[in-house]
Parts: C-alpha cells; sequence; structure tokens
C-alpha cells in the first residue's frame, strides 16, 4: 500500500504508472552477466581467486528447483523433477505420467548423491515438486515439506518425516522419506516455496494469483506483466480431513485451513525465515524485489507452540530491490563472525526473463539463460519509521533497480551453469564457506564452489 504521505499529495500517485512502465524496460533490457570462465568442460577444478568450482552429481540432480541443507547429517538434499520437460504445470502441461520428482541426497564431504528412498506415497499419486522446506523438531525428528503439482494444475503441499539410518553404508544411502499427509486447500492454487513450521504448518508462497487451472493464458500474463496479484500463506492441517490412500489416492480440494499474511506480489517465489525467525523475506519474482517482514512472536521452524504459529503478526518494514528475476532464498545460518547487526540470505535466480522464457520454451536444450546468486544483508532491528521516512522507504522501491544491501556472489551467461534457481551455504570441515546452486532447467548436476566469501 503507498505510504501516507503519498495519500497527503495525490500528484505523488502518478509515480506508480511511471515506474510500473520503467520496471518494464528494466526486464526487456536486463543486466546481463559475462561468461565466467571457471570450468573446462564442466568437469575440472579450477582455482580462481582462491575459490573452487565443480559441478557435482550430474546422474541424479538435473531440473532441480530447490536444494536444503540438512546439517545435522552434513547432506543437502535437492528436488529434482526429470519430467519436467514433458510436465511444467505453467510452460507446457503435458502428462502428469511423466518422469516423477524424486529427492536427491548430496554428501556435502564426499559429494557423493543418490535418491531418496521414499515410503507410504499412494499409489496412483503423481509427484512433481518444487520448492522444498526442512523443519528439526525438539523431539528428534525432521519434517520436509515440499510443494507439488502432481495432482493437477492446482498444487498442494506434502508432508514427509526423514528419517536417517545411521547404519547405512553412506549417507546418501540412509535417509528415507515418508509420507504423513497433504496440505490442500482454494487458496493454495500455485505453490512455489515452503517453509515448514511444524508437521502440520507451512509458511508457502502462492505465485499467482489467477489459477493456472482456470486459464492458462491469463497465468502467463500476469507473470509477464509483472502484475501484483499473488500472495503468501500460513497453511494448517485440518486433522479432520479426508487424506489420500493407496486405495483412495485422490486429494480433496480442503484438507487444511489458510490465512493470507502478506499479498500484492508480482509473482511471489522464494520464501526464508532468518534463523532466529524474527525475520521473513519473501521473494517477488517479476517484481525483481524482496519485501522484509518483521514477525510476532518468532517463528523458529520445529520449536513454535501451535497457538503461536495461529497468531503471528507478519508487519512489513521494506523492499530491496535486487534488478533481475529473484527466485528462491535461503538464510545463511553461520554468517561472517565480523558482522553481528545483520541477518544474511542468498537468492538465486534469472538475469533475464526474456531468456530465461526462451530457454524454458526449448526446454533448457538449445537456448541459454544467465545464472546470479547475490548475498543480501537485513538488519536485525527495524529501522525507525515515519510519515517521512515510509515515503523514502517507498520512493527507494519504486525507482531503484540494485540496492547496496546486495553482493553478486556468483553469475554466469549460462554456458557453464544456466537457470539458477536456489543457492545455499555451509560452513565445510576446513572453516570455509561453500556454496551449492541448483538450475531449473540444468541437466549437469549441482554447482559446488568452495572457499566463497559472502
Amino acid at each position: 500500500m503507498p505510504p501516507l504521505l503519498f495519500y497527503a499529495f495525490p500528484p505523488l500517485l502518478v509515480l506508480y504508472p511511471i515506474s510500473y512502465v520503467l520496471h518494464l524496460a528494466r526486464i526487456l533490457l536486463p543486466l546481463r552477466p559475462k561468461r565466467t570462465p571457471l570450468l573446462k568442460d564442466g568437469k575440472q577444478v579450477l582455482a580462481q581467486g582462491g575459490l573452487a568450482v565443480s559441478l557435482e552429481g550430474a546422474e541424479h540432480i538435473l531440473n532441480a528447483e530447490d536444494i536444503l541443507v540438512w546439517e545435522k547429517h552434513r547432506v543437502a538434499i535437492v528436488s529434482s523433477d526429470p519430467g519436467r520437460p514433458v510436465y511444467d504445470p505453467l510452460l507446457a502441461p503435458g502428462s502428469q505420467s511423466a518422469p516423477q520428482a524424486r529427492l536427491v541426497a548430496y554428501d556435502l564431504e564426499s559429494r557423493r548423491t543418490g535418491v531418496i528412498k521414499m515410503a507410504g506415497w499412494p499409489k496412483g499419486r503423481y509427484l512433481h515438486m518444487l520448492g522444498i522446506g526442512l523443519c528439526d523438531n525438539e523431539d528428534g525428528t525432521t519434517i520436509l515439506a515440499a510443494a507439488n503439482f502432481g495432482n493437477g494444475l492446482d498444487g498442494t503441499v506434502e508432508v514427509f518425516r526423514l528419517d536417517y539410518d545411521a547404519a547405512a553404508p553412506s549417507s546418501v544411502e540412509a535417509i528415507t522419506a515418508t509420507y504423513l499427509h497433504t496440505l490442500a486447500h482454494p487458496d493454495l492454487t500455485f505453490p512455489n516455496a515452503v517453509v515448514p513450521l511444524s508437521a502440520e504448518s507451512v509458511l508457502v508462497t502462492n505465485s499467482l494469483g489467477r489459477p493456472v487451472s482456470k486459464s492458462i493464458a491469463l497465468a502467463k500474463a500476469e507473470m509477464g506483466l509483472a502484475l501484483p496479484l499473488s500472495y503468501a500463506l500460513l497453511v494448517t492441517l485440518d486433522p479432520k480431513a479426508k487424506q489420500p490412500t493407496e486405495d483412495d489416492p485422490s486429494v480433496p480440494r480442503t484438507t487444511a485451513t489458510s490465512r493470507v499474511w502478506a499479498k500484492r506480489f508480482a509473482m511471489a517465489n522464494g520464501l526464508d525465515l532468518s534463523p532466529d525467525g524474527r525475520v521473513a523475506l519473501v521473494a517477488s519474482c517479476t517484481g525483481c524485489e524482496l519485501h522484509v517482514y518483521d514477525v510476532d512472536p518468532p517463528l523458529r521452524p520445529g520449536s513454535t507452540t501451535p497457538a503461536d504459529i495461529a497468531h503471528a503478526k507478519f508487519t512489513y518494514r521494506d523492499a530491496i530491490p535486487v534488478g533481475f528475476a529473484i527466485d528462491n532464498l535461503s538464510a545463511v545460518l553461520d554468517p561472517p563472525t565480523e558482522d553481528n547487526g545483520n541477518y544474511y540470505f542468498l537468492g538465486a535466480g534469472h538475469p533475464s526473463l526474456v531468456d530465461y522464457s526462451a530457454c524454458a520454451k526449448a526446454k533448457g536444450t538449445s537456448k541459454l539463460s544467465q545464472s546470479r546468486v547475490i548475498a543480501i544483508k537485513v538488519p536485525q532491528k527495524a529501522p525507525p519509521t515515519g510519515l517521512f521516512k515510509s515515503a523514502y522507504l517507498e520512493l527507494h522501491r519504486l525507482f531503484t533497480r540494485v540496492d547496496p544491501r546486495t553482493t553478486t556472489i556468483f553469475e554466469d551467461d549460462g554456458t557453464e551453469f544456466g537457470t539458477s534457481s536456489t543457492g545455499v551455504s555451509f560452513r565445510a570441515k576446513d572453516g570455509a564457506t561453500d556454496l551449492l546452486v541448483v538450475g531449473l532447467w540444468e541437466r549437469r548436476g549441482t554447482l559446488h564452489l568452495s572457499n566463497v566469501a559472502l
């Protein structure tokens, strides 16, 4: 919503259409990165300025939307959907029986990969994943939630329990994902990024206000014109609702309750919480900006009571323009020790939406689409607000292309690695920071960068 000062001086409202036209022009004239010659034939590891880079796990990691780190077992988990060239819920809705999505484990030390075993998944149900999220509970159990388009063009959130067998030969063979239940609601038409707070409740972005199931053409227009119609939800399981079973894999339209806690995004995409749960960050993909919210009471996945989850208040703080189509977000759990006044997040996305659309239309085979990963600094304490301060922040949002609170960590023209969708960091055994990047239309594995400076 415009700040009060804009309503006090109505001529200021004309800045919105001016800013919108400028934004569309910037989308058509993007800041494309140049080639980053860090790899040789995509195989050899080269060191450049202390940075070591390699491509890993091409056997299992392809068409990957999201990646996260399960720190207590030193593995990364990837949502990989090899059926995307056949079944894409937005660009090419073909047969849902296309090769199914899978969860892939990536050992952070050995760099081996393996497909995670699934248990209890109802036979006859399809699985085509987008974002995934992890929640380590205080009782020692671990929950994984995944956005799924395997139930038709209206999406759902699937909830699994992760079990780790310490007696397995390796970490990539030790994990089993056991299906628990499905979260479905009429508000949940295009789930994308998911942050599980417990086995019953998740925060999730809904990327399109216009359901794809009603009109793909209008959904594409909403995305292409960067219309602010999408929103973010808190979705909580209704324990009395019918759930899919092996005998009846169909999903009722409503198995959960829903509350919209933020709206008016141009394609809400990435979502994450700060490590202490006091700040939420939402990526507006086609808006090329991030929205910052203060959360009260704090929401810490796995350790927040159902009452606090139900009554959590999200207060808009400000926006951070990033200058490109930001996709997924991940909080840096081990930020630089010399800076304890900021939260750090990583954001990955697509420098040129025009090139990305061409790449997706070509199913990632004949067109290049660039990659970019940035670090974002968000102050832990909300800055003072006031009539003129809020107006200044809104003007900054409307006309700034790239906010100085962001720093580019990696970018490439797509030759070495393209269509970056998520970047996640972790602390290596030698104490350095490593970065893993996956690409939505990449079929060459995950990009592993060692000794990264945030």
